[in-house]
C-alpha cells in the first residue's frame, strides 16, 4: 500500500451541479465521482455511454472498477480560502437535438454556465500495490500518460497535472492532541464543529479563520443512479482530539488527510 498525491490544474472548469435548470451552477470542489471519471479517462476505461449501451441503467467501466478507491481532495492554488473566482458564460447551442421544442422552433437554444477560472486540486489516492487497476493508474500518473485526454467538465476545459508525490511513510491517524486535517473531510452529524477547534470561542473574532462548507457528491444511489451527497468542510484551524471524523491518515511531515 502507498499514498500518492498529484496537483490537477485547468484554465477553466465546470462541474454542474444537477440542481436547476434556469442556468446551471458549478459545484467549486471537485468531488469524488467527478474524481473517478477523470481517473477512468487517464487510464482508457469506459464511460457513461457504455454502461447504459451495455445494461441500461447500469454503471461506467471506471466507476465500478475504481469505486472502493480511496482518495482525498483539497482545493489547491494560491487562494488560501480554497474558493475559486467564477464568470457566467452565455452561449447558443444550435445543435439539433437541443431545439426540438415546437416552442422554440426556428430559434437556438441559449445556454447559461458558470464557470471555474483557474481552478486546481490537490489529490491523495491510497494505492494498493496487488491491484492491477490501481498499479495502472499509479504508472500513468507518474509517467504523465492518458490515453484519453482528461477534461474538467467540458472536453474544451482540459486539464493536466503535476507535483507526483509518493509518500513512503504513512500511517492511520487516532488524534492524541491537537491536529490540523490537510483536506476537504466530511462532517460528522452529530458535531459543533466551532465547538471542537482550539480556541473556538475567538473564531469570529480572528480573520485568519477560515471554514470553507460545502454539499458534495460522494457517490450513487444505486437504485435511482443519482448523487448521495455529504457535507464537506475544509479549514486551517486545529481541533481538539476528542474530534474524529474517521480514515484519518498522517502521512510525512506531519501531514494529516481524510480518504474516503
Amino acid at each position: 500500500m502507498k499514498i500518492i498525491s498529484v496537483v490537477f490544474k485547468s484554465t477553466l472548469g465546470f462541474i454542474k451541479k444537477p440542481d436547476i435548470n434556469d442556468y446551471y451552477p458549478t459545484f467549486n470542489a471537485l468531488h469524488k465521482p467527478g474524481l473517478l471519471g477523470i481517473l477512468g479517462a487517464i487510464t482508457g476505461m469506459k464511460g457513461f455511454y457504455w454502461g447504459f449501451e451495455k445494461t441500461p441503467g447500469s454503471f461506467p467501466e471506471y466507476y465500478l472498477r475504481y469505486c472502493e478507491l480511496l482518495i482525498g481532495i483539497k482545493p489547491a492554488g494560491d487562494n488560501p480560502s480554497g474558493i475559486f473566482n467564477k464568470t457566467m458564460l452565455t452561449y447558443s447551442n444550435t445543435v439539433g437535438y437541443a431545439n426540438k421544442d415546437e416552442s422554440n422552433y426556428g430559434t437556438n437554444l441559449l445556454v447559461t454556465e458558470q464557470i471555474l477560472i483557474a481552478p486546481q486540486y490537490k489529490i491523495y489516492i491510497l494505492i494498493n500495490s496487488e491491484n492491477e487497476d490501481h498499479i495502472r493508474l499509479y504508472n500513468m500518473l507518474k509517467n504523465h500518460e492518458a490515453v484519453y485526454i482528461p477534461y474538467l467538465g467540458k472536453n474544451e476545459f482540459q486539464l493536466w497535472w503535476e507535483d507526483f508525490t509518493e509518500y513512503s511513510e504513512f500511517e492511520e491517524f487516532k488524534p492524541d492532541a491537537p491536529y490540523k486535517i490537510d483536506n476537504l473531510f466530511i462532517k460528522p452529524d452529530d458535531n459543533n464543529l466551532s465547538g471542537m477547534a482550539v480556541g473556538s470561542s475567538l473564531l469570529f473574532d480572528n480573520e485568519e479563520s477560515r471554514f470553507l462548507f460545502e454539499r458534495l457528491p460522494i457517490d450513487y444511489d444505486k437504485n435511482l443512479k443519482v448523487y448521495n451527497r455529504k457535507d464537506f468542510v475544509m479549514t486551517n484551524l486545529k481541533f481538539q482530539p476528542e474530534f474524529n471524523p474517521g480514515s484519518l491518515y498522517r502521512l510525512e511531515k506531519d501531514i494529516i488527510i481524510q480518504l474516503y
